[in-house]
Order: structure tokens, then sequence, then C-alpha cells
């Protein structure tokens, strides 16, 4: 009988920091993540993710032609449209019956050995990067967040000619992680139909995260938070600045076994410290320490010191 498969998953497309940010979320899979199966890569940069990784081992490249991309983002042009269909169409491609699959977006740093991921979804759990709250009752809500709310007011959507409940405590999920049963792939076909019946209405970038929160709401699948195993740096853009500076220092003749050893010298969870030190201080302070050009310094490089 054939043993129980995990994959990871990521998809990383466009310019050249997002394959920077995918093989080093690689890297730190591979280290704190204790991860010894396959890793695939939804893609249209695969040679220089290569080049990035050296020769990183049991790493799956699924191309990402430009008519494959243009099709799973649609006609409305909402690009994140592209990550349901992506992670469906590559599960069928990579995964068997029993298998499970990680999904994770490319500015993921594994902190933590991901077992107990394993252990949740063995146990029929969906994993979650976080919670942001029920839709119509997020603390300190965005705009975005706020339009959400007021849209899971409505009683009913119409999904594919349907009419679906839409609930107003609908707890909304940050999917920068999904871990999942590769027999439950449907859900993202459901998903991409919640996205094509909510953009017109509801045009706010985290339509894809609003639609896949409601489909796993509808389904009352269990859910977990990813927890302490990862951080996801979405709110710490400088970091790709310091991931510039991460591939230079290595240089193209490094190799894998390098590349892996230097990974958490630039750890994110660590050099978004003086950031978040200074975004806890009260806003006029922040804005006059901004005003005479006292804003927060990054830490230097170890290969500097």
């Amino acid at each position: 009988m054939r043993a129980q498969t995990c994959h990871l998953l990521y998809l990383s497309h466009g310019p050249e920091v997002y394959a920077m940010e995918a093989a080093y979320a690689i890297l730190s899979a591979r280290g704190n993540g204790q991860f010894k199966g396959p890793i695939h890569v939804v893609t249209d940069h695969a040679p220089l993710l290569q080049q990035l990784l050296g020769a990183a081992p049991d790493i799956h490249y699924l191309p990402l032609s430009a008519a494959r991309k243009q099709a799973f983002i649609g006609p409305t042009a909402y690009v994140h449209r592209l990550k349901p269909q992506a992670i469906a169409w590559a599960t069928r491609e990579i995964s068997q019956p029993g298998d499970q699959v990680v999904f994770l977006d490319t500015d993921t740093a594994f902190l933590h050995d991901l077992q107990l991921w394993l252990d949740h979804m063995a146990q029929g759990r969906v994993v979650l990067n976080e919670c942001e709250g029920p839709a119509n009752a997020i603390p300190h809500a965005t705009r975005s967040q706020q339009r959400a709310g007021e849209f899971f007011r409505r009683s009913t959507l119409q999904v594919q000619g349907v009419g679906c409940p839409l609930d107003p405590a609908t707890p909304l999920w940050n999917s920068g992680v999904i871990g999942f049963d590769a027999a439950r792939v449907a859900w993202f076909d459901e998903a991409t139909a919640w996205i094509d019946a909510m953009w017109p209405l509801l045009p706010i970038h985290t339509v894809e995260q609003c639609a896949f929160s409601a489909v796993l709401h509808a389904h009352r699948i269990p859910l977990v938070d990813s927890g302490p195993v990862v951080f996801h740096y979405h709110w710490f853009k400088e970091f790709r600045t310091d991931l510039q500076a991460f591939f230079a220092h290595l240089g193209p003749q490094a190799s894998y076994e390098e590349r892996l050893a230097l990974w958490p010298a630039i750890r994110p969870d660590v050099r978004v410290a003086p950031k978040k030190a200074f975004l806890q201080k009260p806003k006029w302070q922040r804005s006059l320490l901004r005003r005479v050009g006292r804003d927060w310094t990054p830490l230097p490089y170890p290969w500097q010191t």
C-alpha cells in the first residue's frame, strides 16, 4: 500500500522579488520547518528559482504559461483569482488519494517544525494562517474589512445561478497558509465561483480570502490557526531589500548547502523588530520622528559586522 505523502505548494510569478521570496521560503521549510517531502512551485520563472536555490533536492516546477495564467485570472482581471485556480490545478497534478497538501504564500518563513500541522490535518482539520475575526465584527477593521462585513450582511449571493446564504458571522481567514486533504480540492473550484460572484459587488483585493472563508464556513469545516510555525511577513515589505542583499551576498556559486546554512541570518521575525518597535510609538511621535528624518533603522547584516 502506498504511503501517504504531504506536499508543500507555492505560487510564484511575475517580478524577480517573488522568486526570491519563494526561494527563501523553501530554504526555511527545509531548515526550521524540517520538511523532507516534495516541494512544488507553480511558476513562470523556474530558471531563476533554480539559480537562487542551487541544486536543491526534490523541488518540482509546474510551468505557469502566459495563457494558463490569463485563464486562471479570468476576464475580471482580479489577479488573486489565480490563487485558488493554481492550487486546484497543481493539487490534481501532484497528489494521489490520501495525500495532504500545504499551500503557502511566498512571503512566509518557517520558524518551527510543521509536524503539528500534519497532526491537525490527519484529524480532519484545515490549517489556515490567521483568523481576522467575524466578517461583521473584525477588531480595528480596515476600510476593506468594513466593506467585507457590510457585504456579508446581505441575505444571499447568487453563485452560478444558485442562491447561497451569507452569514455575517463568517470567520474571515488570512489564506497565507492552507493545509488540507488533497481529496478536498473541489473547495478551490467553489472558491473561484464565489470570487466570480463577489468581485463585481465587492471589488477589494482580499475577495479571494473572503470567498474561501465563505466556502469553508458553508461546509462547517473544522479550522485551526497555523500558530507560531510560520511568520507571514505580508506587512513587512521592507524584507524584500533583505532578500536582495542575502542572495547578492551568496552569489551564483554558493552551494545549496551554503544557502541552507545561511538563511537564518536574515530571519524576518528578527529583522522586523525595529519596525515593530517604531510602530508601537504614538502616531504623533512617529510623524514627528519621520519629519526630522528619524524613522526606524534596519538591523545590520551579520556578514557586515
